[in-house]
């Protein structure tokens, strides 16, 4: 059941084509790139706010906006460099169904020949 859910899955993103693929890539790329900028900040701010000695507040807030913003740009201005890869992942993956959909229908159209000659 896992293996037919997995398959659609893969025709549904073959079909979208290979540019919303890349968007989706590049999202992934972001979240993952803010992510670790959250854990950056969150690590600074609480150095700042426990072993610092700076009042608890506002200045303390500074590393996890930096963090959050700097991953963000990070992931923004990465977010290209695996496309190649992306792409022949996509053709890849996408190729193998093509190949299959080739098959099937001609086997329906060597099935159709037959049942007319009859």
């Amino acid at each position: 059941m896992h293996k037919l859910k997995a398959e659609a899955v893969a025709r549904s993103q073959c079909d979208r084509g290979v540019a919303a693929y890349l968007a989706q890539q590049h999202s992934k790329h972001t979240r993952k790139s803010v992510a670790f900028g959250l854990l950056g900040g969150l690590a600074g701010s609480t150095i700042l706010m426990f072993w610092g000695n700076v009042p608890k507040g506002g200045i303390a807030v500074i590393p996890l906006v930096i963090g959050i913003v700097g991953g963000w740009t990070t992931g923004l201005v990465t977010q290209d460099q695996d496309d190649a890869e992306h792409e022949q992942t996509f053709i890849d993956v996408c190729s193998q169904y093509d190949e299959d959909e080739e098959l099937a229908e001609d086997d329906v159209e060597e099935g159709e020949e037959d049942g007319g000659s009859e």
